[in-house]
């Protein structure tokens, strides 16, 4: 195996680049390929970083850290962050600890812009993101404005405080 990372920008895939992260996602969320790709165009903005991993030639991982704004208290101040969207490996080649070094490289690109990261996940994920340091935020201290959120919540940052003592809102699509 020949392992690779890639790291792109939107301007830089190719419409045979986003068909393939798009059929990758469809091994886990069962929508149709026109459905992904149609959330792909609407919700998928320029300075959005994509995280790719490749065995040779071939798409094994995908990650989305898509820039979006949250804002503490009031809304008179925002704040810039990293959405972690879409963690996906290709079947044949899960439970081989790949998504480690998505991960990983995801944190690197927090730590590099100085950005917290902000994720939604199931109950049965939350161990497996505290072994990266996410840490469970408590569901009264957060407000997701346009997105529908009745699970859990973690963030990665350096400056955790700013996200325990006080409640914040959420922008997952601007």
């Amino acid at each position: 195996m020949s392992i690779s990372l890639k790291i792109l920008k939107l301007q830089e895939l190719d419409k045979k680049l986003i068909k393939n992260i798009c059929n990758l996602k469809r091994t886990f969320w069962k929508f149709s390929l026109n459905s992904h790709l149609k959330w792909f165009k609407n919700f998928v903005k320029k300075n959005d970083v994509h995280i790719l991993l490749y065995n040779k030639k071939i798409l094994i991982g995908y990650n989305l850290l898509r820039t979006r704004t949250f804002f503490k208290n009031s809304y008179k101040t925002s704040n810039k962050y990293f959405y972690f969207d879409t963690l996906i490996i290709a079947k044949k080649y899960r439970g081989k600890n790949f998504s480690k070094r998505i991960i990983e490289k995801s944190l690197k690109i927090s730590k590099k812009n100085d950005l917290p990261i902000i994720l939604i996940c199931q109950k049965k994920s939350v161990n497996f993101y505290k072994k990266y340091e996410f840490e469970l935020i408590n569901n009264n201290k957060v407000q997701f404005v346009d997105h529908k959120f009745n699970t859990c919540c973690m963030i990665y940052s350096r400056s955790k405080n700013l996200f325990f003592n006080t409640k914040f809102r959420i922008f997952t699509k601007k």
